[in-house]
C-alpha cells in the first residue's frame, strides 16, 4: 500500500511540474524556431548533465543561442531567459538527479559549519544568534542553507538548484547590460560566455558546495534590476536594491565596498568613460535614489554591527570575523610598504585569473580583459575611453574589496560576482571593434540596443 500511495504522490507531482512547465513555456510566445533550440539544448544539456562526463562543456554549448533567428518584437528578457536560461537549468537538473531523494554526507569544512549553523537555527531556534556569537564564517548562508534544507528535505540537491539559478541570475544582469550598449545579439553572446566562464573554469566545483559567494552574488543581480530601475528616480525600486545589497553584504562581508559601487549602474548604461560624457552623465543621476539605496544599505550594515555589540559588547562589522587573518595591511600608514603591495598584487592575481595560487589561466581571458578595459577606460585611454562608464565603475568595484583583503583557499569563489560584468566590458568592447572594422552603422546598434 505505501509503494503505490508513493507512485501515486510521485505521479501528480510530476503531472502537476510538466503543467506548470508547459503553461510557462506557452505564456513566453517563443517564435518555432527558439522553441526548437530550447527542446533540443535543454534535453541535450539535461543528458549531458546526467552523464557526467562532459558536463563541463555544457556552458558552451550555449553559445549556439546566440544564432537563433529571434524577431525584433521578441528580443527581450524572457527570450533570453528561454533561449539560454531553460538549457542552463536542465543542466543542473542532470547534474543533480543522483542526488536526488539520497541524504548528503558532508565534509568537515565550511560546507559542514554552515550545516551545524543552520541545524542550530531552524532545529534549536536561535534565529538571531545564527550558530556562533560572531560570523568567523559568513553571515547569511546558514539561514539560507536552512531553508532549503526545509524545502528539499535534505539541503544539497536544493543547493544546486539554488546557486544554478544565482548564476543565471548573474548571466541575466550581463544580458540586460550589454543589451543597452551592443544589442540583443552580442547581449546572449555575452551572458552564454558569462555562464560558460562558469562551467569550463575554476568556478564549477562550487556550484552546489554549499558555500556563500553564489548566494551573494543572486542578492547582487536583485540590487542590481532593482538600479536598473532606480534611474527614473522610483524609491520603491531604490530601497528594493539597497535591501538586497545589504543582504549581498552579510553573504559575504568581502562585498562592503562593492555595495557603493553598484551605484554605478544608475549612470546611463551608454555613456562613455570620456570626461566629456562623464560629468552630464553624473547629473542625470536621481539623488532621491542615491539617497535612498545609501540609507538603506547603511541601515543594514549598522543592524549587522549591533548584533554583534549585543552578543559581545562590539558595536563592529569586523570584530571575531575572518579579516584579521585575510587583511593584506593596506592603511595610511603601509600605503608606501613593499610587502603589502606585494599581498594586494597575489590578492588580485587570485581574484582575476580565478587561481589559488595565482597564474595566468585562459580559461579566466574575459574577466581579464574585462578588468584590463575598465582601467584603461577610466584613466581616459584614447578609443577605449569611449566604452561605458557604467560598466567600468562596476567592474573595478568588483575587485576592490581584493585590495583589502585575501581569501586563501577555494580558488575562483571570489570571483563569481565580478564574472558578469568583466565579460560585459570584454563583450562591448568586442561589439565596438567589430563595428569598427566592419563599417557598421552605429544608429543599427542603437536600434537593436532600444528595440
Amino acid at each position: 500500500m505505501s509503494g503505490a500511495l508513493a507512485f501515486a504522490i510521485s505521479a501528480v507531482v510530476l503531472v502537476l511540474v510538466s503543467a506548470w512547465s508547459l503553461s510557462a513555456l506557452v505564456s513566453l510566445e517563443l517564435s518555432a524556431a527558439m522553441a526548437v533550440w530550447v527542446a533540443v539544448a535543454a534535453g541535450c544539456l539535461l543528458l549531458v548533465g546526467a552523464g557526467g562526463r562532459f558536463e563541463r562543456l555544457g556552458g558552451l554549448l550555449l553559445l549556439g543561442s546566440a544564432f537563433v533567428p529571434v524577431a525584433t518584437r521578441q528580443r527581450h528578457m524572457r527570450s533570453a531567459f528561454a533561449l539560454f536560461g531553460i538549457p542552463w537549468l536542465a543542466l543542473f537538473v542532470g547534474h543533480s538527479l543522483h542526488q536526488i531523494g539520497r541524504i548528503t554526507k558532508y565534509t568537515i569544512d565550511d560546507w559542514h559549519t554552515y550545516q551545524s549553523a543552520a541545524y542550530r537555527i531552524f532545529l534549536n531556534g536561535f534565529w538571531l544568534e545564527g550558530g556562533s556569537a560572531t560570523f568567523y564564517f559568513q553571515a547569511l548562508y546558514r539561514w539560507v542553507a536552512g531553508a532549503l534544507h526545509l524545502i528539499f528535505g535534505d539541503s544539497s540537491v536544493g543547493e544546486v538548484y539554488w546557486d544554478a539559478a544565482c548564476l543565471l541570475s548573474t548571466a541575466l544582469v550581463c544580458f540586460a547590460i550589454v543589451k543597452r550598449v551592443a544589442g540583443f545579439r552580442w547581449a546572449v553572446i555575452a551572458a552564454t560566455i558569462t555562464l560558460a566562464t562558469f562551467t569550463v573554469g575554476t568556478i564549477w566545483y562550487v556550484i552546489g558546495r554549499g558555500l556563500s559567494e553564489i548566494t551573494a552574488a543572486g542578492w547582487m543581480s536583485i540590487a542590481a534590476f532593482s538600479l536598473f530601475r532606480a534611474r527614473l528616480g522610483r524609491v520603491s525600486a531604490a530601497l528594493t536594491a539597497g535591501v538586497f545589497a545589504a543582504l549581498m553584504f552579510y553573504s559575504r562581508l568581502n562585498h562592503l565596498l562593492f555595495t557603493g559601487f553598484l551605484l554605478a549602474l544608475l549612470l546611463p548604461m551608454r555613456a562613455s568613460a570620456r570626461w566629456s560624457d562623464a560629468w552630464p552623465a553624473v547629473q542625470r543621476i536621481h539623488a532621491r535614489s542615491v539617497a535612498v539605496y545609501g540609507a538603506t544599505v547603511a541601515t543594514g550594515v549598522a543592524l549587522f554591527a549591533a548584533r554583534t555589540w549585543w552578543y559581545t559588547g562590539h558595536f563592529s562589522v569586523l570584530y571575531g570575523t575572518s579579516f584579521g587573518v585575510q587583511e593584506n595591511g593596506l592603511r595610511l600608514t603601509t600605503i608606501g610598504s613593499p610587502v603589502v603591495w606585494a599581498q594586494i598584487r597575489d590578492s588580485l592575481g587570485a581574484l582575476v585569473w580565478m587561481r589559488e595560487p595565482p597564474s595566468p589561466d585562459p580559461r579566466a581571458v574575459f574577466v581579464v580583459s574585462g578588468v584590463l578595459l575598465s582601467l584603461l577606460a577610466v584613466i581616459q585611454t584614447p578609443f577605449l575611453n569611449r566604452l561605458s562608464l557604467a560598466i567600468a565603475m562596476v567592474t573595478i568595484g568588483a575587485i576592490a574589496g581584493a585590495f583589502v583583503a585575501h581569501s586563501h583557499e577555494y580558488p575562483g569563489r571570489m570571483a563569481v560576482h565580478l564574472v558578469p560584468f568583466a565579460v560585459a566590458m570584454t563583450v562591448c568592447w568586442a561589439s565596438r571593434l567589430f563595428e569598427a572594422l566592419t563599417g557598421r552603422d552605429s544608429a543599427v546598434l542603437r536600434h537593436e540596443a532600444t528595440s
